[in-house]
This record gives C-alpha cells, structure tokens and sequence, in this order.
C-alpha cells in the first residue's frame, strides 16, 4: 500500500499557495465526492469540516445512495487547509462514503466499536523481538483485537503493527506475542467502560491524545473466584487518607479452582497479616503448615494477587517481590511458579552467578516484579540487594533464621521490606529461643527484647515439660503457652497434615530397631572404653565428646566409615580412629558387616521385584551415601545421586528424571542437608532414612519428601535405628523436642510422651542386648504383639489398630511388636528376609 498523500496532493484542485496561505475554499458536496474519487490509494482525508450540513430529505427517505451518485441541493461547505484532523458528518455512512474504487482503503479507517461483541483492548508493553531469557522492553502501548485480527499501537496512537494469525490462548495476562516486527508482552484487559462508547464513522488521521491507563479488568461472577475480605472502618481511617474507592481483592478462579479449603483459609490469612489487617504497625506473618500442606502454592496465589490489585482504588499492594530459599529449591520455586501461572503471566528473574541483583533493579518492575534468590547469593549481593525497594518479602524454610547473630539473618534485616512472610513447617526445633527470634525477625519487637520474652515465657514452659515436675509448675507452664499462643495465632497459622490426609493415598509408617554385628560391637565398645579412659585420666576437658558421638554414629552406619580413614584434621579423632584401625579385625564383609545395610539390601531387593517401584535412600553423611553407592554398583541397581556437591543448576533436572514414570532410575540417593527440604519426590512410593539427627524438624523434612500432593501410590517410609546405642538416645531427645513444640502450638494436647533429661544425657551407656531402649523408657505392658495402648489406662492395652494419624512423640497408641515376628507381619513391610537382623518395631498407618 502507498503512502498518504500530502494535503497538496489530496486536494489538486486547490492551489498550493492557497493552502499555505491558509485560504478558506468554498465547495460543493459534489465537489468533494469527486475528490474522494480522485483520491486512490489513500487511507485518510486531512481536512476538517467546519461547518456541518442537513442532507435533502430524499437522502433521509432513502439513505442507500447507488455508486457514484450524487444528492442534489446540498449546501455549500467551507475547507480549511490546516493541519490533519477527523472528518465529520451528519449523513447516513452510505451517503458519505460511496463504494469506490479506494473501497479497500478507506475500510482501513473505519474505527470499530470498542464495545462491540467481538473487540477487545488490552494494555501491552512492546520492544524489539529477542530471544533473551529477560527481555528489555522499548515502551507500553495497546492492542486492538477483532477476531483474529491484532494491530498494536503505543500510547500516542501510532499504528505499529499488526497480525490475523492470533489465537485466544495468545491473549491471557502474561503472554508474548508477535505482532508486526514487534514482540508484545498481554498486561491486562482494558475494562469496557474506559472504552469511548461511539458507533459513529471516524475516519482518523491525526494520532488522539493518549488516555489514562485503564483500570484491571477481573471476572468477579466465576463462582470459583476467592475474595478477600474488605478493610473495616479502622483500617480505611487508617490507611486511606485520600478516601479512594474501595476496590474488591479477587484471586481469579483460575487458580482459585484448584484451592482446597484449608489453601483458601491460608491465602486470606496472609493477606490479612501484609495489608495491615490484623495490625496497623505489624505486617508480617509466619506460615507453618506441616509439610506437603501446599505453602508454595498459597505463597505463589498471594503474591499474584498483591501484584494485580488492592483494596483501595485498585492500587496493587506489591511491585516488587523478593523470593529467598535454599539453593537446592530455586529450581523448585520457578517450576512452580511456571505450573500455576504459565511463562508468561508472570516474568521472574532468578539470581545467580550471571543474573545480578543490579541487573533485575533495572529492569521494569511491571516486566519483572519478582525476584528470586538462595540465602546464599544473598548474603553475597545484599549491598545490591539492600538498594531495591520490595514489597513483599518471602523467606522460604524459614527456620533458618533461628538465630538472629548469622549472616544471613544480618542480611535479611538489611533488606528494605516492611511485609514479610516466613514459610516453616517446624516453627521450633530445639529452643524457645529459636522461636522468637522467627517472631521478631516477622514482626519486630512484638514480644518485646530477648530478655523479656525468656522471663516472661520460655523459662517457665520449658520448666513445665520436664517430667515429675511439680502440678503447679505445669499448669504455670500451660497458662504461660496458652498466653503466648494467643499473642502469635494473630500472624502465625499453623495446619498439620490431617487437614490434608483424605486428598492423599495410605501412609504406612515403620520404626525399625536394628541388631549389631559382631564387628560393629568390637568398634562401639572400644570406642566407648577409650573414652571412659580417657576422661578417667585427663578429664572431661581433654577429648572431643563431639568427635567420640561421631565415631559412634558412624560406627552404626557402617564400619567402613572409621576404618582406614585418610586425611584426618582433628587430632583426637584421628588418635581415636588410629586406635580402632589397630584394634579392630581388618578383615569383614561388606554387607554383612552393618545391621541396617543388611536390611536396606534387603529391602531394596524386595522392592525391585516391581519394576515400577522406586525408593529415596537418604542419610545426613556424605560417607555413608558412597556406602550405598558401592551397594547399587554391587546388585546393579540404576541410581541418582542429589548432595551437597551437586551444581544447584543440575538439582531441578535429577529431580525431574527421577520423578518421571518411565525411568530407569529405581534409587535416589539424597543428602538430607543438601535434599531433605522442600523437594517434591512423589515418584518414588518408598522412603528410608538410614540415620538421624539432633534436630527432630530435619528428620521431619527429609521424611516428607514422598507423601505429599501429586502421590498416587500408597507410600512406605522406614526409619532405621541401631537398638541399644546412641541412635536410640538421638531418638528419645527428638520426642522431647517435638512435645515442646507442641506445648507451644498446640498447648492443649496433653499426650506428648516425655522423658527426663538425666535418660536424654545417658549418651554412651551401650546396652548390647537391649531389644529397644525407647519401648522400655515407655513402660509399656503390651508385650510387642501390636496391640495399642488404651486411652483411659496407663498400663491396659486394647484390640484396636491405630487408625489416627499419630505422630513419632505419640508412640504409646503406634503398634509395638518384638522379636520374634509373625511372618505375616513381615512380608507385608518386605523384611521377611532379615527377621533375625531386627529386634523391634514400631509401625503406624494413616488414611
């Protein structure tokens, strides 16, 4: 198509001189038809009508006029040559624009209605088209949809482009496109009220004045759609001093659909806590569903609808979002981020050693409002960091700042940011101390100093858990948990897994007490008299008790783990490990030379009778995962291997290949430091944790790595202990820790075991032929044949099954069974093989 003609060009019958002269000529309606005619190939009429005129009453009797026809006795009309501007008439659109040869491109200005059934606006942002993961874009603009034809403008009305190849799935808010030679990024749809109303002819040639950006348009009748409550009185004194419009917060059903109800409770929760809500001074709120609760997903529908809008004049609450969590679920958080939003919706810009904090602060913040990075990169940018504004701020695992004295906690506080959200499913792992200081790290100063949170809280509660206290004492310790509990539920929201329990497949949990073998009885019990020797003739303050309770767990995994070790940089236990190299028999089997490898050979070789079943093998030791390395490359099994040492680039892919139906992979050996957080590994349906640690919020995570939401199996979680040694010991600590967080988040349960600190010190007292210490510390009379303890009896035992789901600190109502076992109960956990290797079991069943 050809240019436009200039003023000149358009109009021949009218003198140059006389148009820059600024004459006004006179003309007929004649006149002008004949000069459309004459005009081919153009697209637009640069004149103005200044004056209007009323068509004979045939032209009103009959508005159809036959090509080339002219209406008589139409009055006279004067021309300006000024500048482009919109022609405009009274006529019928026949009467002014006849079919004539330019039909074609005179159609081209016609305006459709923007209100009509099949046209739609949508606020868009263009630049240059590329293929970088983030995209520079040159400005903002808006598309015109008719059908599935698209043309794009910028702000000035400046046509910069078009396309008929357009789908609907092109349009949702996010998604790039190609229009012209131009990439367009979908902001949003224009809301039809913002939309002139005009159906008349506008023939445009001069660009119109750019418009107020148009408010967010939302689907409010999907029943699906979740609607956050409106701000009462207090809050708009508060917060709405200009007296804006009260606008309704709407999370649209597209990811309102697939909310569960305890997801929909979460995500209002939080948003009450971050808009001020629930406090005028705190804004921060704490997260700690139990694990595979969905928190990531409550998480990912709030910060897409602080991003979107807020109460108030639709003003969004958030522009920038700053995303922190383990290195090892960065991966996760933008695959997740991809399944509920798409690629497009949402642009994030994840840091790492090419992507620079400083990099995402110069990007638009409409393009790109959310950042995300691993505590470690944070503590590595914060002076870039530290200069971004952000709106929201997430902490995912958040128990990492239990102490606010690390780096990273330092660093978080350094972040400008008043909303923060910390995500946890172990609010308290060893101390009240830890608790507080996620409360003030959330929502500083709310309990006031350290000092006044421990006089007024913690010494007294912790006080109340120890048994054969005193009853005043407890109930002292009650009213003071139920007291803080009441300060902290208003920003702290907490599910446990029952609310989850009948969306997911049967959980069968097993607790299984292994025996020694000779050799690993030779290492336990020298390492235990070099010590007692050692304290008797230097004293406690000469060896390393840490270094001697390492040796002992490692002696429990595997003896390899302490013979001919090489490179030792701690001068006591290389003296230790020197002295059981010289003592200890040099030659021993492989296999048969730990009790719990044993079991885990056998269980493996059970398992991998059905091809399709697959199994995480998880310890927290490096060493011992080469252990069962050298155990797949001896029976041939296919394996990943996820640790500390993996590239955290490489972590999202070994996940996704093992999880993947079709693999060959059948075991993924996983660190629980590196692994044993956050992933999801629903593809396997079995679960061993080899080894335990201090933390009963570590075994927690790593166990709850299978049983979660994607599971279609029923799942099977062994956790294997050594009977009689300081694995039992580690063990019975765990339950005190969990009853005290329990005490504090769930003050009115009253069947945490407990058990007293002089049995929790008993470190290294070494029962070799103890069936299992733990079953004794409960007193319990059943007799190991699987029946569960009566409720109204301390002692009595009834016929029932455990149905509940219970958890590890409510082991007096699992079933207890002890060797010997009934065959039956064996082949159903696949042990049968190894009844002589096990002395004890605890087994469980959910759902």
């Amino acid at each position: 198509m050809r240019r436009s003609r200039a003023p000149s060009q358009q109009f021949p019958l009218v003198p140059k001189e006389d148009l820059e002269k600024g004459v006004k000529v006179v003309r007929s309606q004649s006149d002008i038809l004949a000069l459309i005619k004459s005009c081919d190939n153009t697209t637009t009429i640069a004149t103005d009508v200044s004056e209007t005129f009323e068509p004979p009453s045939c032209a009103k009797e009959s508005p159809v006029v036959p090509p080339l026809q002219v209406p008589q006795n139409v009055p006279k009309i004067k021309l300006k040559p000024i500048g482009p501007r919109i022609l405009k008439s009274n006529l019928p659109v026949s009467a002014q624009i006849p079919e004539v040869e330019c039909k074609k491109e005179i159609k081209e200005t016609v305006v459709q209605s923007s209100n009509s059934l099949n046209s739609k606006k949508y606020n868009v942002t263009w630049g240059k088209q590329t293929k970088k993961k983030h995209k520079t874009w040159e400005g903002d603009g808006y598309l015109t949809v008719h059908e599935k034809l698209a043309t794009l403008y910028d702000l000035e009305g400046h046509k910069l482009g078009c396309t008929t190849d357009l789908k609907p799935l092109d349009l949702e808010d996010g998604s790039i496109i190609v229009v012209g030679s131009k990439q367009v990024q979908i902001l949003d749809l224009v809301i039809e009220s913002d939309i002139a109303q005009s159906e008349k002819l506008s023939v445009v040639s001069r660009p119109l004045p750019p418009r107020k950006r148009p408010k967010i348009s939302v689907d409010m009748s999907s029943p699906e759609a979740l609607f956050m409550p409106e701000p009462d009185i207090d809050h708009q004194s508060f917060f709405n001093k200009k007296h804006q419009e009260i606008t309704p917060v709407v999370l649209e059903s597209f990811l309102a659909k697939h909310l569960r109800p305890h997801q929909k409770t979460g995500i209002t929760f939080l948003y009450e806590c971050v808009s001020g809500f629930k406090s005028e001074d705190y804004f921060g709120a704490i997260l700690a569903d139990e694990m595979g609760l969905g928190k990531t997903f409550q998480t990912i529908c709030l910060v897409w609808m602080l991003l979107k809008r807020g109460p108030y004049g639709g003003i969004p609450l958030a522009k920038r979002v700053l995303i922190i969590t383990p290195s090892s679920l960065v991966g996760n958080w933008e695959n997740e981020f991809t399944r509920w939003l798409g690629k497009d919706r949402l642009r994030l810009f994840a840091v790492d050693q090419k992507n620079k904090p400083s990099e995402f602060a110069r990007l638009p913040t409409r393009n790109y409002p959310v950042m995300i990075t691993s505590y470690e990169m944070l503590v590595r940018c914060i002076e870039e960091i530290e200069n971004i504004n952000f709106d929201l701020m997430i902490c995912d695992e958040g128990h990492r700042l239990k102490n606010n004295n690390t780096n990273t906690s330092i660093a978080l506080n350094q972040v400008k940011c008043k909303r923060r959200v910390l995500l946890t499913g172990t609010p308290i792992q060893n101390e009240l101390a830890e608790f507080f200081s996620l409360i003030d790290f959330v929502n500083p100063g709310i309990l006031g100093t350290y000092a006044m949170f421990k006089r007024e809280f913690e010494d007294i509660i912790v006080e109340s858990q120890q048994p054969d206290c005193h009853p005043q004492i407890i109930a002292q310790g009650k009213k003071k948990a139920t007291e803080l509990n009441e300060v902290t539920e208003k920003f702290i929201l907490r599910r446990t897994q029952n609310v989850n329990n009948k969306y997911l497949p049967s959980k069968n949990e097993y607790i299984v007490f292994c025996a020694m073998t000779p050799v690993q009885i030779s290492l336990y019990e020298e390492t235990v008299s070099y010590w007692e020797n050692r304290v008797q003739e230097f004293g406690l303050s000469i060896i390393s008790h840490f270094g001697v309770i390492t040796t002992l767990k490692k002696i429990c995994n595997h003896p390899d783990l302490v013979l001919n070790k090489k490179n030792i940089s701690d001068s006591t236990e290389e003296t230790l490990t020197q002295h059981l190299n010289r003592t200890a028999v040099s030659k021993h089997l492989f296999i048969e030379s730990s009790g719990k490898l044993i079991v885990v050979e056998n269980l493996l070789k059970e398992l991998h009778k059905n091809s399709s079943e697959k199994t995480v093998l998880i310890s927290y030791y490096t060493q011992t995962l080469d252990v069962f390395v050298k155990l797949c490359n001896i029976k041939n099994y296919k394996y990943l291997r996820l640790d500390g040492t993996t590239a955290t680039a490489l972590r999202t892919d070994i996940v996704k290949k093992f999880n993947t139906s079709q693999s060959e992979y059948s075991v993924l050996l996983l660190s629980a430091k590196a692994g044993g957080v956050g992933l999801n590994l629903v593809g396997a349906s079995n679960l061993i944790l080899y080894d335990s640690d201090w933390n009963p919020a570590s075994d927690q995570q790593a166990m709850a790595r299978i049983w979660r939401d994607g599971q279609k199996k029923s799942v099977h979680i062994y956790r294997l202990l050594t009977s009689g040694t300081i694995e039992e010991k580690i063990f019975q600590r765990q339950i005190s820790k969990t009853g005290l967080s329990e005490a504090i988040t769930n003050p009115d349960n009253q069947n945490n075991t407990k058990l007293s600190f002089d049995q929790l010190k008993d470190l290294f007292n070494f029962k070799r032929d103890a069936l299992c210490l733990t079953h004794d510390l409960l007193e319990c009379d059943c007799g190991g044949n699987g029946l569960v303890l009566n409720n109204n009896s301390n002692h009595e035992c009834n016929d029932e099954k455990s149905e509940a789901p219970l958890r590890v600190n409510e082991l007096m109502k699992w079933e207890h069974y002890s060797s010997p076992f009934k065959k039956d109960l064996l082949d159903e956990m696949n042990l049968f093989g190894v009844s002589k290797t096990i002395k004890f079991l605890f087994k469980n069943k959910t759902n």
